[in-house]
């Protein structure tokens, strides 16, 4: 019954007059008790700013795309744009020559080995066609069969 009359007391909740020493030294601890609990509950320290982590996040997303944008073809493409038009004439002429050289130069072909029997003549014995006519790139093959 003490017990719980010291808590009243130490939470406000009934008047703190007349109190022996044993009912005081409860009192007291119960308060020093609510102290250490309140003071392990309230943060030690401001809660983090999220609107400057993400203005920081922000940043250095723009500066890592800047930084992207000033290396390879981004950056060749980027001189090209701030360079004068008249420069283009020379590199255009010189892509058409190389087009129309590497067009006009002869080179070997593989040979088409496609073959489509249309007749044939035959004395004695049998021909034997296997032919795919939707599929030209598949091989003809011809059997002769000898009779006797």
């Amino acid at each position: 019954m003490d017990r719980r009359k010291a808590m009243r007391i130490a939470d406000g909740e009934a008047p703190e007059q007349d109190l022996d020493p044993r009912l005081r030294a409860e009192v007291e601890a119960f308060r020093a008790l609510s102290d250490e609990v309140r003071e392990a509950a309230t943060p030690r320290r401001a809660p983090p700013d999220f609107e400057a982590f993400f203005r920081g996040v922000e940043a250095r997303y723009e500066a890592a795309r800047e930084a992207r944008s000033d290396r390879g073809l981004a950056r060749w493409w980027k001189g090209i744009r701030e360079r004068p038009l008249w420069w283009m004439a020379p590199v255009g002429a010189a892509l058409a020559a190389a087009a129309l050289l590497a067009l006009t130069v002869p080179g070997e072909r593989a040979p088409n080995n496609a073959c489509f029997v249309d007749s044939y003549d035959l004395d004695r014995g049998s021909v034997v066609i296997d032919q795919d006519p939707d599929d030209p790139s598949r091989a003809t093959v011809i059997w002769f069969l000898e009779e006797g």
